[in-house]
């Protein structure tokens, strides 16, 4: 991935907007070329 970063700190930002309803159930990592962040309700 060429911007990792600026997806990082997209993904964090949408993290931050939405904790009030979701839990980060694994953080942000790399996997591959993707980019992974799972949360759950």
């Amino acid at each position: 991935m060429l911007h990792w970063d600026r997806g990082y700190e997209m993904l964090q930002h949408i993290t931050e907007l939405m904790q009030h309803l979701l839990k980060v159930e694994r953080p942000t990592r790399m996997a591959g070329r993707r980019m992974i962040l799972l949360l759950v309700p």
